[in-house]
């Protein structure tokens, strides 16, 4: 995982965005064929109509201009994987070692809010300490891969703050 994980991750607690998808499907020419039991349903199987929906998916959050969008963007596309990267990178951070006392009323309050500047300042330094841990949680389940896999071929480490 990318140093950048942590800001993705902290991105995703504060901006919204929405992604919206547009499937089309075409059934084949009927030929006139005398085949009885043939159908006009599209010829794709579902596991490839899900990897398209994904690829326009992640290219739509390719198009966001900045970090905070982009990343929102594929979480939105892709909560259960967000919310493992998240609850990881949470679970890090309000470690007593790490950023407990800065994040106390923000990220690491029951429920929590949105993180303030001296809790993002602390978590965004944490990616020595917390990497491992997001890796590990992140790694294990494939959900939380695919999400990832969409903040990477969407290119939103290197797009702006703002």
């Amino acid at each position: 995982m990318k140093s950048a994980s942590i800001a993705i991750a902290l991105a995703l607690l504060a901006i919204a965005c929405s992604s919206t998808t547009t499937t089309t499907t075409t059934g084949g020419p009927d030929g006139g064929a005398s085949d009885a039991g043939a159908s006009d349903a599209a010829t794709s199987d579902p596991t490839d109509k899900e990897k398209e929906e994904e690829e326009e998916e992640e290219e739509g959050c390719g198009g966001e201009k900045t970090l905070p969008a982009c990343a929102q963007c594929c979480a939105t596309a892709h909560p259960e994987g967000a919310a493992v990267y998240n609850g990881a990178l949470e679970t890090c951070a309000c470690k007593a070692d790490n950023c407990q006392e800065e994040c106390k009323d923000t990220l690491c309050a029951s429920p929590p809010a949105q993180p303030d500047q001296a809790c993002v300042t602390c978590a965004n330094g944490l990616q020595s300490a917390c990497g491992q841990d997001v890796t590990t949680a992140c790694t294990a389940s494939q959900d939380c891969m695919t999400f990832y896999q969409c903040i990477t071929d969407s290119g939103c480490a290197g797009k702006p703050q703002r």
